[in-house]
């Protein structure tokens, strides 16, 4: 029905006929009366063409017979997404996929290598290990005393 109600709302502009189509003509469709009763408007719902049905019986509901016969002969064609897909495919061909992967792993490997140059630039300049930096990082681990017998540590 939410369907129903957007292509009403898209397709009839006057609010007047998309009550008077929501309120009594769709009733009258859906609980088969007045010219949808019928036993040969029952029986050929499903035998004849849908457009030629809404012609011949739906006349008690022209403004539902109008808005189906207008849904109905909406042109259906995928000839628009096939245009679409050829161009896509003149554009997206293997050798322009094989050079845009090329440029995504360039592209990476340079932002990861920036990355680690910008780490390093960013790193402590003192390196516990060297033996330069030994005599500060001593003072913390043990006395005072004990520190001034390794100040030769180079």
């Amino acid at each position: 029905m939410n369907g129903f109600n957007e292509c009403v709302d898209v397709l009839v502009s006057d609010p007047d006929i998309q009550d008077i189509i929501c309120a009594d003509e769709l009733i009258n469709y859906n609980c088969s009366l007045k010219s949808f009763g019928s036993p040969m408007t029952m029986r050929q719902r499903t035998k004849i063409n849908p457009a030629h049905w809404w012609s011949q019986h739906g006349c008690s509901s022209p403004n539902l017979q109008k808005l189906a016969m207008q849904i109905l002969n909406l042109a259906t064609s995928s000839s628009g997404c096939e245009c679409n897909w050829s161009t896509f495919e003149g554009i997206h061909t293997k050798k322009m996929n094989r050079s845009a992967s090329k440029r995504f792993n360039d592209l990476a490997y340079v932002k990861y290598n920036r990355l680690l140059k910008d780490r390093f630039a960013k790193r402590d300049k003192r390196d516990p290990i060297r033996s330069k930096n030994m005599d500060h990082i001593m003072k913390w681990l043990v006395d005072d005393d004990e520190v001034e017998g390794h100040e030769g540590l180079t």
